[in-house]
């Protein structure tokens, strides 16, 4: 990892305090000056900073959260050894667990079979699907078509992911923090700069 860098001014107990984290380092001083905040902000722009995918990841599981409840309602309708294989992978109901992009194509290529073979789409069957997308169902016919929708929503949601890993923009990293210390985004950008060697990553320009 490059030296970290850290600058915070006018927050909290801080009144200006520059911390670079290079090997070791000791941070002492008396009550109540900031000790606390500056530790829990070196150590979450570190961590965050070096698992970066793991913002990313809370991003997708909030994108997919509708979907994979939606999937996850109709594993009991599939045949044992293919609800077996879902189970396996970690998915179960209550689990939340985001469905990987193929898997989701599976599971819905898996009721698209389930139906052709004649079982009935029923009004909760189109609701539920209707919910997901936003739209309305209002007969069997539209339902499949909603099916290969649902598929197109999933790719691009995986594409916009894909693209965040790549560009890593540096807005998740600044909510986090900005969820983390219980305060607005204006003042966590006014108050504290992250530089990791030379690139900023969270600052007033950025």
């Amino acid at each position: 990892m490059d030296k970290l860098q850290i600058h915070i001014s006018n927050f909290r107990a801080i009144e200006d305090a520059q911390i670079a984290l290079n090997g070791i380092t000791v941070l002492t001083g008396l009550n109540a000056t900031g000790k606390s905040t500056i530790s829990r902000m070196m150590y979450y722009a570190g961590y965050y900073a070096n698992h970066y995918q793991e913002l990313i990841d809370d991003r997708l599981n909030g994108m997919l959260e509708g979907i994979t409840l939606y999937l996850l309602q109709y594993l009991d309708l599939l045949p044992d050894d293919e609800r077996m294989l879902f189970i396996f992978k970690g998915y179960r109901r209550f689990s939340h667990k985001p469905f990987e992009e193929e898997d989701a194509y599976l599971m819905i290529d898996t009721l698209q079979k389930h139906y052709e073979s004649g079982a009935q789409v029923k009004s909760l069957d189109r609701e539920r699907l209707g919910k997901v997308l936003g739209k309305q169902f209002k007969n069997r016919q539209a339902f499949f078509k909603g099916l290969e929708e649902l598929k197109e929503v999933i790719e691009g949601v995986y594409e916009f992911y894909r693209r965040l890993l790549k560009d890593r923009p540096p807005i998740f990293l600044r909510d986090k923090l900005s969820e983390l210390f219980s305060t607005s985004k204006e003042t966590l950008m006014k108050s504290i700069s992250v530089r990791e060697g030379t690139e900023e990553i969270v600052g007033p320009s950025r």
